[in-house]
């Protein structure tokens, strides 16, 4: 059987230990080429995960005739046009948070995806909370209307102890290619806005896969320690609009905590989210019904994402499902991430 040609952009620290391993260990890929500004860590990439390929620093010359898929794993500021340039050339394409900044430039690479682009919105691809979403958010339940959710994510050192991996021998500075912000952030707001692309995205993400569209922004606080915005969404079970909260921050002891609050009236769920970088585990879900004063608890096994996600990029090539549920995700993200920090500009304006 023909092997599926993976070749990477970017094969540093998290490109190793969350989805080259995954590729690596999946008997339907062949690692192709590998392409990174560090050409001493290329290399014993290339050894260690038996790519078959070139070593490239440039991008631009790799092969995009003979390779299945691309992966693209760089710093965020890198992602935009390294992406644009697969997509320009009939790649199917992998690429991580934030595939773009700003909702014009993705509309100018979404113009040229022909074929599967997937983005690393990890969540999306967790076994767990797909049957969450199956049994409990799309079809009524016992608890009655669903009035609020809260989504805390407070990101600390996710990595728990890593190790073998190839560590980069430079450090990396770049000039270019650099993602274009949106016209209405200044300059003194590009830190900001580059550090929560990623985790906001994300959770703004999640919304949408539970199928709850963003109606109204309500507030929004950002700054240094948090990312805070209160919102409403709708669902196509409920057409009451649901207040919504999403807090972000670093965690101070280094661990990650993320959990959901669903606040229904009859009761609450619960879900308290396991790492994504912890390859075996469980989600904790506990359900209150306080009109039977009871609690249940449940402990909902995953496979972890970070292969699953690897497992659907391959499936889809395989496939040729081109617009598969995550190439259209990405427009309503940044669309929502947009407006969020439109409010809170003209918020702290008129004070």
């Amino acid at each position: 059987m023909k092997k599926i040609k993976i070749s990477f952009v970017g094969v540093g620290f998290m490109s190793q230990i969350a989805h080259i391993i995954n590729y690596y260990k999946n008997k339907k890929v062949e690692l192709y080429e590998v392409c990174d500004l560090d050409e001493n860590l290329a290399k014993e990439v290339k050894k260690k995960f038996n790519f078959t390929g070139k070593i490239y620093k440039d991008y631009t010359k790799m092969d995009t005739k003979n390779v299945d898929g691309v992966v693209i794993i760089v710093q965020r500021q890198l992602l935009e046009k390294i992406t644009g340039y697969f997509l320009k050339n009939n790649c199917n394409v992998f690429s991580e948070k934030p595939h773009s900044y700003s909702l014009n430039e993705y509309k100018k690479n979404k113009k040229n995806q022909k074929k599967v682009w997937l983005k690393g919105y990890v969540r999306r691809h967790d076994t767990a909370i797909k049957k969450f979403k199956k049994n409990y958010l799309i079809k009524k339940n016992n608890l009655g209307k669903l009035n609020s959710i809260s989504y805390y994510v407070s990101s600390g050192n996710s990595y728990l102890g890593a190790k073998h991996f190839v560590n980069p021998f430079i450090k990396k500075e770049f000039k270019s290619p650099l993602s274009k912000f949106p016209k209405f952030i200044k300059k003194k707001n590009y830190k900001l806005y580059d550090i929560y692309a990623n985790t906001a995205l994300h959770s703004i993400d999640l919304f949408d896969f539970f199928e709850m569209k963003f109606v109204d922004i309500l507030f929004a606080q950002i700054d240094d320690n948090n990312f805070l915005c209160n919102f409403t969404t709708l669902t196509k079970i409920q057409k009451e609009k649901i207040l919504c909260q999403i807090f972000l921050n670093s965690s101070p002891n280094q661990l990650w905590d993320e959990k959901m609050i669903f606040m229904y009236e009859k009761g609450q769920v619960i879900i308290k989210f396991n790492s994504p970088l912890f390859k075996k585990g469980s989600h904790k879900i506990t359900i209150f019904n306080k009109l039977k004063n009871e609690t249940t608890n449940i402990s909902f096994k995953n496979k972890w994402c970070f292969n699953q996600q690897t497992l659907d990029f391959v499936n889809y090539i395989e496939k040729k499902n081109y617009f598969n549920f995550n190439s259209l995700s990405g427009k309503d993200c940044i669309k929502n991430y947009e407006n969020i920090w439109k409010f809170y500009i003209n918020k702290k304006n008129k004070i």
